[in-house]
């Protein structure tokens, strides 16, 4: 009995999965038919075969023209690149396209059959898949930031990292991506990382020095590379031997940015530090707080620290602070105000100075923030700092209490200077940060005065300005 296939009509094989035609499988229950329905058939059927005789020509002559405009093109590219080998191409005649294609028309049953989705495949992230702008990393920053995830187990080395980058006073205000540093910012990092492993114990790890100042790229390079995915020296390096580098001094007198504390936050890919940072001599303590900083870091097996450093920014802006109160003010005098406003103002020639008797011990100052923010700290400038005269004759602030909300409260001792000490009048001497050991969301911060000390003519007690961060 024939079989047909139900969607085209062609005649099939009897044991025919497929219909060779279109590709339909084959129902067995819709192919069988009686002998009156292949009497009815047997004319199409003739009128089917003469007319795939026909077609299957066409395709094949389609098909062969295909193929020698192929071979054709890539003689013509062969010989562009100088192959003088004479290719010769030999026309298929019809019948043999003829079989090539009844041939393929008879696998793609087995094709058909063979054909499985392709699986999916989880695979570590890429070096075209890492963050490649500004904007990327700090979003992936601030999403870490607000999950609660942290982690504590890679912390000595990210810390190390971390320092090693704040040692380097690289300027990361807008943002760094450091595998993309060259030329001097890029030997300005390298400089500091060798400095960290040599002299401060940073980081661990071990360098051959010809002398003091003279490292071998070629043992300095792999360093770099498990750092911050350093690949290449884009600086000058001497012609003493060909790679030998004179790092920069570091080690003497001068200021150097010290790390204070980080927190880190982890996930499949990346570490986030985000810590502050004040400014010391030779990794003395201070309370000159410089600013905060986010680090990015790409986890990679394959670096002695688990990780290398991606993208850094550093931020010092203080937060708005939209309002003041203060339970007392000296009246103003010849025009001058001292009210609360004075010390957010931003000029180190006004302050404010309260009005009560004595040197104001008890009295409070009252910071309302734009809004609810993350806070790290803040800074007291403390006394009149217009002039030394004016700082000499008015009263300072000798211990404070900070309540930053939510609970937590600081009290500390702040040291009075002479007015020589002013030097330049640039203030740094003269203010003191308040520090938390984690940061707090606050919209209001009050600062109560619990001792202070009279001034060499008038007991009113003065601060300049104050910094939220």
């Amino acid at each position: 009995m024939a079989k047909y296939c139900a969607n085209c009509g062609k005649e099939l094989d009897e044991d025919s999965l497929f219909c060779w035609s279109c590709g339909q499988a084959v129902d067995k229950e819709k192919t069988d038919m009686g002998s009156a329905q292949e009497q009815s058939v047997e004319k199409e059927r003739s009128q089917l075969t003469e007319k795939r005789e026909k077609n299957i020509p066409i395709v094949a002559v389609v098909l062969g023209i295909l193929l020698m405009i192929a071979i054709i093109v890539v003689v013509i590219l062969l010989g562009n690149k100088g192959n003088n080998t004479e290719t010769k191409v030999t026309e298929s005649s019809s019948s043999e396209i003829t079989e090539e294609v009844e041939a393929k028309i008879t696998t793609s049953e087995e094709m058909s059959v063979t054909i499985q989705e392709p699986e999916t495949v989880t695979t570590e992230m890429t070096t075209q898949e890492k963050p490649i702008t500004n904007a990327e990393c700090m979003q992936i920053i601030s999403k870490m930031k607000k999950s609660d995830f942290r982690n504590t187990e890679a912390e000595e080395s990210l810390l190390g990292l971390a320092q090693i980058l704040v040692f380097s006073q690289l300027d990361c205000a807008n943002g760094v991506l450091l595998t993309e540093l060259s030329g001097e910012k890029q030997k300005q990092l390298n400089d500091a990382i060798v400095d960290g492993v040599k002299y401060r114990d940073f980081l661990d790890g071990e360098l051959e020095f010809v002398n003091d100042w003279m490292y071998s790229l070629d043992e300095a390079l792999p360093l770099f590379k498990d750092v911050y995915s350093c690949e290449e020296i884009t600086y000058a390096v001497s012609n003493v031997d060909g790679d030998l580098v004179e790092m920069a001094d570091l080690r003497g007198g001068d200021p150097w940015l010290r790390l204070s504390e980080g927190r880190i936050w982890e996930n499949d890919n990346y570490y986030v530090l985000s810590g502050a940072y004040y400014y010391g001599y030779n990794g003395e303590e201070s309370d000159w707080f410089e600013g905060c900083i986010d680090v990015l870091f790409l986890k990679n097996g394959e670096s002695r620290f688990g990780a290398n450093m991606l993208y850094a920014k550093t931020d010092k802006t203080p937060k708005v602070v939209s309002s003041v109160e203060t339970t007392s003010v000296l009246e103003s005098q010849e025009g001058k105000s001292y009210s609360g406003k004075k010390l957010i103002d931003g000029k180190m020639e006004t302050a404010w100075v309260e009005g009560v008797d004595g040197v104001g011990k008890g009295e409070m100052i009252t910071l309302h923030l734009e809004e609810s923010t993350e806070v790290r700290g803040l800074e007291i400038w403390n006394g009149y700092l217009a002039s030394a005269e004016l700082y000499d004759k008015n009263g300072k602030v000798n211990k404070i209490m900070v309540d930053f909300g939510n609970g937590v409260i600081i009290q500390k001792e702040v040291p009075v200077l002479d007015a020589i000490m002013l030097g330049g009048m640039d203030g740094r001497d003269y203010i003191f940060f308040v520090g938390l050991d984690e940061p707090v969301v606050t919209d209001t911060i009050t600062i109560t005065i619990l001792d202070a000390e009279a001034g060499n003519k008038y007991e009113d007690t003065c601060i300049s300005e104050i910094k939220v961060y």
